[in-house]
């Protein structure tokens, strides 16, 4: 069962990897509609579409749904129902499997001009569901809303369907150059653009500060001023996909490294990092996630919270070439620096 259990973790990370721009979703359920509404129960169809390359918790949302053919309480007729809504959606704590998230937004109601009917009307509605990820671009989407018209009716949506999500960001990188001036050439005939010098990509292990390994291992760097006083400590962390909890490894080296920091009276900052996979802005909170996990970690083994700040920088300080997968491991780590001022 263990075995199995790693194997579908496994399939998870490799299949789900990238975060995606753009979400689409094909839904399907019931409308529970209020009898202040004077419409029955019925069957409806939708389609949402969510944008998610906003450096904001909240994502938009765009939502249609069709419910034909309602029958009235009041009649034996039967009328065409459509609501276009505009959600935010926030993302609850996730995990390679499971992505749980609530919403809310407003929007409009059109429902066909009948007697003792609620017609066209606007709405405000809030809700709460799940996302189940089968595939890097596909999961299936279970969600209820509760939607509220004229502060009188009100309406509940429950609906499932599938979930495909497209679009890659571009995560390469930015180069940073600077200029050499002594390599500029100045001549008063021509003009010769001056040198740029880019710097090389940083390579960093326990053993040597270069990597030489085809795979990483658990592993930390430290390094100390004259006095051995602890300045710096990277801790490269092996984090599952979407993933920010400790693995036992990684909390008996912070749990050793606390002892020490617990005595001293410095400033500490704990940085969070997640290599180059993901949209930019889920990857800084994600890294943030990750510095307040180490933060609580050190608090809980007697170091000061007063003495503690925390940072998330998401992918935007690698310091191993993204492209090789043995390097990028390295990408996701946490810094812990210590003022010894």
């Amino acid at each position: 069962m263990r075995k199995l259990l790693l194997s579908l973790s496994c399939f998870v990370s490799l299949h789900a990897e990238q975060m995606y721009l753009y979400e689409v979703s094909p839904i399907i359920g019931i409308t529970e509609n209020g009898t202040s509404t004077g419409l029955q129960r019925s069957v409806a169809y939708g389609l949402e579409f969510q944008y998610n390359d906003v450096d904001f918790f909240i994502k938009p949302e765009l939502t249609y749904i069709y419910a034909p053919n309602i029958g009235l309480h009041t009649m034996d007729e039967k009328v065409d129902g459509h609501l276009l809504m505009l959600n935010g959606v926030y993302d609850l704590e996730y995990t390679a499997l499971l992505t749980p998230f609530l919403k809310a937004g407003m929007g409009y109601q059109s429902i066909s001009d009948k007697p003792n009917v609620n017609t066209d009307a606007f709405i405000v509605g809030a809700g709460a569901g799940f996302k189940l990820h089968v595939h890097d671009k596909i999961s299936i989407k279970f969600e209820a809303i509760y939607t509220v018209q004229d502060f009188s009716s009100s309406n509940i949506l429950a609906f499932g369907g599938v979930n495909f999500a497209f679009g890659n960001e571009d995560n390469t990188p930015a180069t940073y150059v600077t200029e050499d001036k002594q390599d500029a050439i100045v001549d008063h005939n021509t003009t010769t653009t001056p040198a740029i010098v880019v710097p090389e990509t940083i390579y960093i292990s326990k053993e040597d500060l270069n990597l030489t390994q085809r795979e990483t291992s658990n592993q930390e760097v430290a390094l100390r001023g004259t006095n051995n006083q602890l300045q710096s400590l990277t801790l490269f962390v092996p984090y599952l996909f979407r993933g920010y909890t400790l693995d036992d490894d990684s909390k008996t080296v912070l749990r050793n490294y606390a002892k020490e920091l617990r005595v001293q009276k410095s400033k500490i900052t704990v940085i969070g990092h997640t290599d180059a996979k993901g949209r930019r802005a889920f990857n800084k909170e994600l890294s943030l996630k990750r510095a307040k996990t180490v933060k609580a970690f050190l608090v809980e083994y007697g170091v000061d919270a007063e003495r503690i700040s925390v940072e998330g920088r998401g992918e935007s300080d690698p310091i191993a070439e993204s492209k090789n997968p043995a390097a990028n491991r390295l990408n996701k780590r946490i810094e812990i620096k210590v003022d010894t001022k």
